[in-house]
Order: structure tokens, then C-alpha cells, then sequence
């Protein structure tokens, strides 16, 4: 085993000495970045460095994600156990896949929907916060955001996709 050690770092110490290191000189020019959209805030104060087409509507995606986790750390016990129920429907995009008559404790949805990117856990948290109504759900995400600040925010399902 220490044989196979010593030939990594051999190997490592070898790349660091023949692979060209370049240092940039100049920053980067933001508008060569190659996203859609794009937004550099100063934290203290809020004031807005950079943006690029700042005001753009855009899909949130996965993003969508982070809203749906902090209605479920805010409104559900993690500890809590939910079944998948009987007509749950089929949810398009990352998945845990889920079936119905499986249980999984909220912190376990949590961690698919926030690792793996899990839209049916998504959906599945939803239902559970709503009663079964994922419309409610989606309202009660859009009055979250709107009390965060977020006017120009708007959901249409729990997952982004």
C-alpha cells in the first residue's frame, strides 16, 4: 500500500512541475460571461455590482427547490413519516421514484429533494403541506415569496422543472 502511495504522489508531484500554471493578469470582463442572467450583490450594503439582463423573467428551475425545503423545515417535523399515496401522480424530471405505499420520513424527502434534485419529493412535501391541494401549495410558496421581497417571483409548481 505504500508502494501505491508513493507512485500517486510521485505522479501528482511530476503533473505539478510540467503542467504550464498561468496566473490572470486582468479581471475577467463580465460581459463575456456566457449565462442568461446573471447578478453580483454587495451583501452589507444590497447595492448591485453587475447584472446582466437583471429583470428578465426566467424559469427558476431547481431553485424552486430551496422554497419548497424551507416551507417543509417551517411547516413539518422532520422526523415525520408520509406515504406515498395510491394516485400519486407521475412526476416528470429527477426522481427518487417514488411508488405508492412508500414511506419516507420528511428528512429523508429533504435530502432527495436537496441532494438529488427530486421533483416528486417536491411535489410529494407539497401535497403533504397543503392538505392534498398542490394548488394551495403553490399559493401558499407565491404569499412566502412575496413577504420575502420577491415581487417578481411566481410558482407554478413545487419543483421548477
Amino acid at each position: 500500500m505504500r508502494y501505491v502511495n508513493k507512485i500517486y504522489l510521485s505522479v501528482i508531484i511530476f503533473l505539478l512541475m510540467v503542467l504550464p500554471i498561468s496566473a490572470q493578469t486582468e479581471p475577467p470582463n463580465p460581459d463575456s460571461l456566457s449565462c442568461y442572467s446573471a447578478v453580483l450583490i454587495e451583501p452589507e450594503s444590497g447595492e448591485i455590482l453587475y447584472e446582466k439582463n437583471g429583470d428578465k423573467k426566467i424559469y427558476p428551475a431547481s431553485t424552486t427547490k430551496v422554497v419548497t425545503a424551507l416551507l417543509a423545515l417551517k411547516n413539518l417535523d422532520l422526523d415525520k413519516s408520509i406515504t406515498v399515496p395510491q394516485d400519486f401522480p407521475y412526476v416528470d424530471g429527477s426522481s427518487m421514484y417514488l411508488l405508492p405505499g412508500e414511506t419516507f420520513t420528511v428528512r429523508e424527502y429533504l435530502e432527495a429533494l436537496l441532494v438529488h434534485s427530486a421533483n416528486d419529493a417536491a411535489y410529494l412535501l407539497g401535497l403533504e403541506m397543503s392538505g392534498g391541494d398542490i394548488n394551495k401549495y403553490i399559493d401558499m410558496m407565491n404569499e412566502t415569496v412575496a413577504k420575502l421581497g420577491c415581487t417578481n417571483t411566481h410558482f407554478v409548481n413545487p419543483h421548477g422543472l
